[in-house]
């Protein structure tokens, strides 16, 4: 019978929170579909609640209320909203994209050819590995 049990040390590893210390560190980077860079930015400046729509005043009593100025303010804040939410959109997509790359899961047998003890055996460890995930170091660092 196989050991399906992780194979990797939990020093070899990383928590959730420590995938995510790392994450915050990291360049997310956009292309194009020809493969070309659209751009690259901080996974920290994306999180960063640093908005020009902090800055904005909602309470419209201390606006000049002529109709133009009413709107360009609404039109204002709403753009910025806007602009947060999808800069959270992007850190939250390349945040589940490393997630799984980097996810330690234990190798499925050959249904096939398995007998149950080891088929249950695995679906014991694929059970836990979900509900206390542990991810890879990154490459750099498992060479080290």
């Amino acid at each position: 019978m196989q050991n399906h049990n992780t194979t990797m040390s939990d020093a070899a590893t990383l928590t959730e929170n420590e995938l995510f210390e790392e994450f915050k560190n990291s360049e997310i980077v956009e292309y194009t579909s020809r493969g070309r860079e659209q751009f690259r930015v901080s996974a920290s400046d994306l999180l960063e609640p640093c908005c020009d729509f902090i800055e904005v005043d909602l309470r419209l009593e201390y606006i000049d209320h002529s109709s133009n100025s009413l709107s360009d303010h609404l039109e204002t804040v709403e753009d910025e909203l806007l602009g947060l939410l999808g800069n959270v959109r992007l850190a939250r997509k390349a945040w589940e994209e490393l997630k799984a790359e980097r996810l330690i899961l234990p190798e499925a047998p050959d249904f096939e050819t398995t007998d149950r003890e080891t088929y249950r055996a695995w679906e014991r460890a694929a059970n836990e590995a979900e509900k206390n995930p542990r991810y890879r170091q990154p490459e750099s660092q498992e060479a080290a």
